[in-house]
């Protein structure tokens, strides 16, 4: 027995994952889930719970391991925050998999990063979902042909969504909000002068990428500009809102700077990782992602359809940059997401 369910709503989830336990008649579950929800994790009597970034320590994998066999049903939730296959994680969680007799995905996406890694989570339901007995093969995005000799690229989300629609559910007809709109903030010339003077320290002091974005980004993200295009859209809003940012310090910021203008209006203002929970009219994204774009996943699956979202992007590269992955991951997610819910319930195309 294996499941894969996409949904926004924790009871959904947990509704489903309390009818794969009474389906499948197991003698144990084994419930894995992400380390930093801990709080938010489901309530399902009886199981063995363990997080992913612990379910490789030595005793709790022996213990995991005591509990797996054909009797025994594995429930991932969210595993689509860990895509990397040459990690220590996946080696553990894929030998485990193949172990027990049922095993149910349950996640908000089906993927993050890229499209190429919807092959981690359903390579655990079983590689023939996919048909790729490899990672690196449905990576190359191929060919295929159809039965009726029609050819398509592998990673196309109508394929996809034919591929994985046998064994899942979805719970909503598209990922993303549909009124989005671009804020653009463009640098001053004090602002680029700034940005090209710390680009050229940067590229002396580091060789890591990582690093030079992360910082480049960090200065970026504190131009008077961007805080200036915020207080100005915050004026003229109505509503609930929300504003993000990478650290929970340019939230702060970013609260004392609405306040003193007198534009607070009760806006809640967050990192990506602290989230917020409630009902929001308007989202407003202030900064794209550094690092873990699935925080901002974990953001746009609490918004309601008719919440208004807004991207801040200013002219600087690496602003540019960031804001380019990140509307990658989002478009490719929201493409797969709609073909499936058009299969599985008729959703809007």
């Amino acid at each position: 027995m294996r499941a894969a369910l996409f949904s926004k709503s924790r009871d959904e989830k947990q509704r489903f994952a309390s009818e794969f336990v009474r389906d499948a008649k197991a003698r144990s579950v084994i419930y894995v889930y992400p380390k930093n929800r801990r709080k938010e994790k489901l309530d399902i009597p009886g199981t063995f719970a363990v997080s992913f970034e612990d379910v490789t320590k030595c005793g709790e994998w022996l213990r995991v391991n005591a509990l797996a066999g054909p009797d025994t049903a594995l429930i991932l939730e969210n595993p689509s925050r860990y895509p990397k296959i040459t990690s220590e994680k996946f080696r553990h969680l894929y030998r485990l998999a193949m172990q027990v007799g049922h095993r149910a995905i349950l996640d908000i996406v089906p993927f993050t990063l890229d499209v190429q890694y919807l092959y981690t989570p359903f390579c655990y339901l079983g590689r023939d979902i996919l048909g790729y007995a490899h990672y690196y093969a449905f990576r190359e995005n191929y060919y295929e042909m159809n039965e009726d000799g029609t050819v398509r690229s592998a990673h196309d989300a109508d394929v996809l969504a034919m591929k994985i629609a046998s064994v899942s559910k979805i719970t909503y007809d598209s990922f993303l909000c549909r009124d989005r709109t671009m804020v653009k903030c463009p640098t001053t010339a004090a602002e680029r002068d700034e940005y090209a003077a710390k680009k050229a320290e940067l590229f002396a002091k580091y060789k890591s990428p990582q690093r030079i974005v992360t910082r480049l980004a960090d200065t970026t993200h504190a131009f008077p500009s961007r805080m200036n295009a915020l207080l100005e859209l915050l004026s003229k809003l109505e509503g609930r809102t929300v504003v993000y940012t990478n650290l929970g310090t340019y939230a702060k910021r970013a609260r004392e700077a609405a306040q003193a203008a007198g534009v607070e209006n009760s806006a809640r203002f967050v990192s990506y990782q602290t989230g917020a929970i409630g009902e929001f009219d308007n989202c407003i994204y202030l900064e794209s992602p550094i690092v873990k774009t699935y925080f901002l996943l974990d953001a746009e699956s609490r918004l309601p359809a008719h919440c208004r979202v807004f991207h801040f992007l200013s002219d600087a590269k690496v602003d540019l940059y960031l804001y380019g992955e990140l509307d990658h991951e989002l478009q490719q997610i929201d493409g797969l997401t709609r073909e499936l819910s058009k299969i599985k319930n008729g959703g809007s195309p």
